[in-house]
Parts: C-alpha cells; sequence; structure tokens
C-alpha cells in the first residue's frame, strides 16, 4: 500500500509540474498573441506611438496557481497610470483589455472600429495547443502519455 501511494504522489506531483511548464508556455503563446495583434497593429495616424509604448499591458498578464486550477489573469495594478505627451496612460486600465479585443472606445491610435481580437484568437485553439505542449511536458518529465 505504501508503494502504491509513493507512486501516486509521483504521479500527481510530476502532473503538476507539467502543467505548471505548459502554462507557462500558454502566457508566453497569449503574450505572442497581443505582441502580434495588439503591438503590432500599424496606426494609419501619424503619431510616433512606437517610441511612447510601456508595454505594461503586455506584461500585466501572469500565471498562477489556485488550490487546483492553473489560470492566466491579468493583474492591471501592473499597468501604472502615468502621463506621457501630456496624455494619462492607461486611465482606463480596468477596460483596457475589452477595448484592444473589441476595438470599441478606443480615443487613441485611430483603432476604433478595428478589433484585435487577441483574446478569440488565443482561446480559439488553447485546448489543442495546451493538450499537445501537456502531453510533451508530461513525456520531458518521465510520464509517458502516448
Amino acid at each position: 500500500m505504501a508503494q502504491d501511494e509513493e507512486v501516486r504522489l509521483k504521479i500527481e506531483e510530476t502532473v503538476n509540474e507539467a502543467t505548471s511548464l505548459t502554462m507557462e508556455y500558454m502566457l508566453e503563446h497569449l503574450k505572442d498573441i497581443i505582441q502580434e495583434d495588439v503591438y503590432g497593429w500599424e496606426s494609419p495616424s501619424n503619431a510616433p506611438w512606437d517610441i511612447n509604448r510601456t508595454w505594461q499591458f503586455l506584461n500585466s498578464w501572469q500565471t498562477y496557481e489556485s488550490g487546483n486550477d492553473f489560470i492566466i489573469s491579468q493583474d492591471i495594478e501592473t499597468m501604472k497610470q502615468i502621463i506621457i505627451s501630456g496624455v494619462v496612460v492607461h486611465h482606463d486600465r480596468e477596460k483596457l483589455a475589452g477595448i484592444l479585443d473589441k476595438g470599441e472606445g478606443f480615443q487613441f491610435g485611430e483603432r476604433e472600429g478595428n478589433p484585435s481580437n487577441f483574446w478569440e484568437h488565443f482561446t480559439s485553439n488553447f485546448v489543442a495547443i495546451f493538450d499537445k505542449k501537456f502531453r510533451e511536458n508530461c513525456n520531458k518529465l518521465g510520464l509517458d502519455f502516448n
């Protein structure tokens, strides 16, 4: 019986580690999508947006474990409300993810009506990517799921 418990604990530990590694990968995947869909969009305006980028929206995303759940969420407190060229940046940080995703409520960059759809791009194939990467991580850690 003790040996069965030891095996169960080892499997559980390996699955948790594989899940954690997979969530870190998924977080980086989300950041890649944000980089492409949000920061990679070129404004038709002449405003030099790149020199004023804080990258705080990109870096506000995090992954953490809560009980048996692994979560990707945004910590809006990391987006500081600062003034750049007379404009308060992140004054709408509570709504910024939705604004960027849906393209509604923009007051900068002439992006009104041009949604980035970054969240849809991320979630549309989340399960398939997660499953593949999770299996790879389990295999790397010595737990064969094939």
